[in-house]
């Protein structure tokens, strides 16, 4: 039926629009770390890397590829075991974060 099918339809939009934000504040979370490094304030990019950390645990939940949480969680770690001796590595880490990220809400955006 009409009304079947447009409940169907917003559900759809629905599920759209929280992938979207997720990856949206995933994007802030890892700018803010990359940031924080930029200022040599290890502290503040620790507390936003728990951030990221809990993104990728919500995303979790929800329809992400395999692939798309795996690469997230590869990079998490690299950028991780970079903090805080290499901090200029993680800050790298963090643009290709932030650069794979765009490229995901692209994607999703469709």
């Amino acid at each position: 039926s009409a009304a079947q099918t447009t409940l169907t339809q917003t559900s759809t939009d629905l599920a759209k629009q929280q992938k979207l934000a997720i990856l949206y504040k995933f994007q802030a979370d890892a700018n803010a770390a990359r940031a924080a490094l930029n200022e040599s304030n290890l502290f503040s990019a620790g507390l936003k890397m728990a951030l990221l950390v809990d993104d990728l645990a919500k995303m979790k939940a929800m329809d992400f590829s395999t692939d798309e949480i795996t690469g997230l969680q590869s990079r998490l770690d690299t950028i991780q075991q970079n903090l805080p001796g290499d901090p200029a590595n993680a800050i790298k880490e963090l643009e290709t974060l932030a650069d794979d990220l765009e490229s995901m809400i692209k994607i999703h955006g469709q």
